[in-house]
């Protein structure tokens, strides 16, 4: 999608974008190392500089398009960018969860006794149930002559209504994820999914990765402020989108799930974090946390829902890689199963008979589309599969022009390329004279004294791509193999793979397995979760005794920094080869 945005004389683009609120993609935030914050120049702007002659294509400069990050307008003026959007969307499979929910419905008829106050008599017919200032107020100006209808949650009631008004419940579960958020709509009386959402978390303007966004926390007085108003107000603008498609008022939004890693978390509760920028990477919070609606500045729901998020296990193990294990279903388990959520950070749980064992990995964001030359997020355009046979074969998501290369197809072409003999264990691409095959060896060409691999005339896969992909591959296959490693299994003891994530749900298994990525078991035993700590956070909105099963996650889970582990230097190394 196209957008043109005003930006005032001497401001930076990329800069002035950020001012217009837009979900622009910028995953080195302003550093100038990736390249990917193009943007068309419609008016008079600073030199072209060195980091845009590095990234930009002659023909791309002769047609005006620079890098936002490393230009300033020297009159008012308008750019023109190119942004991605998810539309909300209705589930056609009816998705339906369990409710086993603390959020009931109670519709009473208060009796005047002599002597005994209204709030007395309600409590006579619910129990000692806590009732706070503002819904005493509202008690207050209730009509005795009717019944009246409460909403409770646990032993606190949360809202009061005529008894003319709707009796309908409906909660949130949100995923935030460092690179995406998605939401979903529930139906909290049948259990139904209604909707869900997603879209890029706007704090990507301030980094690709987990790093970046906490040194800038750091780095800049506001930063933090800056990044949870972000991330608040989008939430907020999108569930009010979701609300308006299925004419809901928000009143009738009573709950609301959230999880996401430990960084994220932080960010959302404005807690500093500075402790998680150095050794040992020490969160300020683990528990779970609780607030209403308003006091979060959620207008789009019920002002006193009850909103959570899920605790945390580690510094960069999240309430994300909780809800996962819920999902996946790891208590009383009598297999060895590996669940990896991979993403910009790889989080990896080895379930056994006697233990859980869980780490994190830095693996960069190469598996989103960034730190690749052409590469880009799962959106309209980007190349998502790809082989090799007489020549390249490849598709594109909803079969529109190849704009770029998202994570899955970056997967398939190293493994392809691989098997074709275009490169060799080490990633180092073949001279084009040694390729037998005339139509594969004429896709390699030597740029910048380096080889690249043409996929069509406007992209290509780079050897620094390949170098990027080998260095996440290893972060990832690193810490998998030091978890078994502390359980004392191998490849053969184990009995299934879970992969969690976007990324995880549409990864070719045979093509991680030909790279190296996740051991090679039998594709039969690879399980794809899909989105599982989205998953793991609609089953906790609907079903409140599942938090005996994130008690047991969280006493009995073992965090294992690989960092300190005595190998991890060596494993990672190892680990570079395809």
């Amino acid at each position: 999608m196209k957008k043109n945005v005003y930006i005032k004389k001497g401001q930076n683009i990329l800069q002035g974008v950020k001012e217009n609120n837009i979900s622009f993609y910028a995953p080195c935030s302003g550093k100038g190392i990736c390249g990917k914050c193009k943007v068309k120049i419609k008016n008079s702007t600073s030199n072209i500089t060195e980091e845009e002659i590095k990234h930009l294509s002659k023909k791309e400069i002769k047609e005006g398009i620079r890098l936002a990050c490393k230009t300033y307008m020297t009159e008012d003026g308008e750019v023109e960018i190119e942004y991605d959007i998810n539309e909300c969307k209705s589930d056609s499979k009816k998705i339906k969860y369990g409710i086993e929910s603390l959020l009931k419905h109670k519709n009473i008829k208060i009796d005047f006794e002599n002597g005994i106050s209204i709030i007395d008599l309600i409590k006579k017919q619910l129990g000692n149930v806590y009732i706070d200032n503002e819904i005493m107020k509202n008690i207050s100006n209730m009509n005795y002559n009717e019944p009246i209808n409460i909403i409770l949650y646990k032993d606190k009631i949360i809202d009061v209504k005529e008894d003319n008004c709707s009796n309908e419940k409906y909660g949130i579960a949100i995923d935030i994820g460092t690179t995406t958020v998605a939401i979903y709509l529930l139906n909290l009386n049948t259990g139904e999914q209604m909707s869900v959402k997603s879209f890029q978390n706007p704090q990507s303007l301030y980094g690709a990765d987990v790093i970046s966004r906490i040194n800038y926390t750091i780095e800049n007085r506001n930063g933090i402020d800056i990044l949870k108003q972000k991330i608040i107000e989008e939430i907020d603008y999108n569930i009010g989108l979701i609300l308006n498609k299925f004419n809901i008022v928000k009143e009738d939004v009573y709950k609301c799930v959230i999880v996401g890693n430990t960084a994220m978390s932080h960010i959302f509760w404005g807690l500093n974090l500075y402790t998680l920028s150095k050794l040992p990477f020490i969160p300020v919070n683990r528990d779970m946390l609780y607030d209403r609606g308003s006091n979060i500045l959620f207008d789009n729901m019920n002002k006193n829902a009850v909103v959570m998020f899920l605790p945390n296990i580690a510094g960069f193990l999240g309430s994300d890689t909780v809800a996962a294990m819920i999902e996946a279903d790891l208590i009383d388990n009598d297999k060895n199963i590996l669940l990896i959520d991979l993403g910009t950070n790889g989080e990896i749980v080895l379930s056994t008979k006697e233990s859980l064992l869980a780490c994190s990995t830095a693996a960069g964001p190469a598996f989103e589309g960034a730190n690749i030359k052409f590469g880009m997020q799962a959106f309209d355009g980007a190349i998502n599969k790809f082989k090799i046979k007489e020549d390249i074969e490849y598709e594109t998501i909803n079969n529109k022009k190849a704009r770029g290369i998202c994570g899955s197809a970056l997967v398939d072409i190293v493994s392809e390329m691989l098997k074709a003999g275009i490169i060799n264990k080490t990633g180092k691409i073949t001279n084009p004279q040694k390729i037998k095959n005339i139509k594969l060896s004429n896709r390699v060409v030597k740029k910048d004294k380096k080889y690249e691999f043409k996929i069509t005339e406007d992209i290509s896969i780079t050897q620094d791509d390949i170098r990027q992909l080998q260095l996440a591959k290893s972060a990832i296959r690193s810490g998998i193999n030091i978890l078994m490693q502390e359980e004392k299994i191998t490849v053969q003891d184990l009995d299934y793979i879970c992969l969690a994530g976007a990324f995880g749900n549409f990864i070719n298994k045979e093509s991680a397995k030909v790279i190296g990525l996740i051991p090679n078991i039998d594709s039969e035993n690879i399980i794809s979760l899909g989105n599982a700590a989205g998953e793991g956070a609609k089953k906790f909105l609907c079903n409140d005794k599942l938090e005996e099963d994130i008690n047991y996650y969280m006493d009995n889970t073992e965090h294992i920094d690989i960092a300190k582990y005595e190998n991890f230097q060596e494993e990672f190394l190892k680990n570079i080869y395809l």
